[in-house]
């Protein structure tokens, strides 16, 4: 028989408490779970959700999660997280450029830091950000959203060049519900715009 897939279907994170959680499911019913965090080459049994208490220092993690079934196949492919902390686009003036008319970036808002001067993105509780800047290669709107996102997000488009003198575009969070942040804002052509996605913490 073929090995269990496994998937992780939600992240308990997006703010700046030191512990990180994933909840993750097989595809058959059954099965043992066990994760393997950072170089260590063992597996430990683990049951979901888990709470990965952080308390670390600066540096990149990875945290990998598989499933064996009741026959004893071995997920081959085990589901991977992997980051960085702080974010490397935690600051305003570390973003990540982003170029070209439309395309996708993953990251995370785990341990990012809230700067003096900084917004509130779409309100109280949207905070503890990263940043990306891109520059509107043609006039029209700029569509950004956290579409697929493991934790609650939102989004937020400036422009200006210190964080603590931007004007704001607009702001997104919980589209129709889902959790997921969305703007739409115009954009001209050679306009250089800041977007912020935050963790919306729970008020």
């Amino acid at each position: 028989s073929r090995p269990p897939e496994t998937t992780v279907t939600f992240a308990l994170w997006g703010g700046p408490a030191l512990t990180a959680g994933w909840e993750f499911v097989s595809d058959e019913p059954g099965t043992r779970m066990a994760t393997r965090k950072g170089s260590d080459p063992s597996w430990t049994l683990t049951s979901s959700p888990l709470i990965y208490a952080m308390g670390i220092g600066a540096g990149d993690q990875v945290i990998r999660f598989r499933a064996t079934d009741a026959a004893g196949n071995v997920d081959t492919s085990p589901a991977v997280r992997d980051w960085t902390v702080p974010p490397l686009n935690d600051r305003f003036d570390g973003a990540q450029v982003l170029n070209g008319s439309a395309g996708a970036v993953a990251g995370t808002t785990f341990l990012s830091s809230h700067e003096p001067g900084e917004p509130e993105h779409a309100g109280p509780g949207g905070h503890y950000s990263v940043w990306h800047r891109w520059t509107a290669p043609s006039t029209g709107y700029l569509d950004v959203a956290t579409f697929g996102s493991e934790f609650r997000s939102v989004v937020a488009v400036y422009t200006g060049d210190a964080v603590d003198a931007l004007t704001e575009l607009g702001t997104g969070a919980d589209w129709h519900g889902t959790g997921w942040g969305r703007v739409q804002v115009p954009v001209v052509a050679g306009g250089t715009y800041s977007i912020a996605v935050a963790g919306m913490q729970a008020m």
